[in-house]
């Protein structure tokens, strides 16, 4: 399976600049999630850098009580799905499934349909921090 080019934007709890990363590996990605698990950093975003309409991306953010949310998106509002866990080492493996292009990440959580105004069943962010 050939791995696409990425980027991670990531978003500082404190209000400051977004950073973006090229190509994270694996360690960074882990740290990213630990950062946002202890509210150090609001969310992040990895997307894929061959996509110009920048809507082909995966975003992890804070959630109420213990739980992160998810976020996968394909292209359209259609295509936009959350889910949520408090289990870091699942959130991990999902990222970097989607980011080696892998379709295990599709199957590993419950994902649920986001609605355009930015609804689901899924639990309220702490911070709006969707919708990209």
């Amino acid at each position: 399976m050939e791995q696409s080019a990425t980027r991670v934007t990531v978003a500082a709890a404190d209000g400051g600049p977004d950073q973006s990363i090229d190509d994270a590996s694996d360690e960074v990605l882990a740290e990213l999630l630990n950062d946002v698990a202890a509210g150090t950093l609001l969310f992040f975003i990895l997307s894929r850098r061959d996509d110009p309409s920048e809507q082909t991306f995966i975003q992890v953010g804070s959630a109420e009580g213990s739980d992160l949310t998810i976020e996968h998106r394909q292209g359209s509002a259609e295509r936009h799905f959350v889910a949520t866990s408090a289990d870091l080492a699942l959130l991990h493996e999902v990222l970097v499934s989607w980011r080696l292009g892998s379709e295990h990440w599709t199957s590993a959580l419950p994902w649920r349909p986001l609605q355009e105004d930015g609804s689901s069943t899924a639990p309220k962010p702490k911070r709006k921090w969707f919708g990209r």
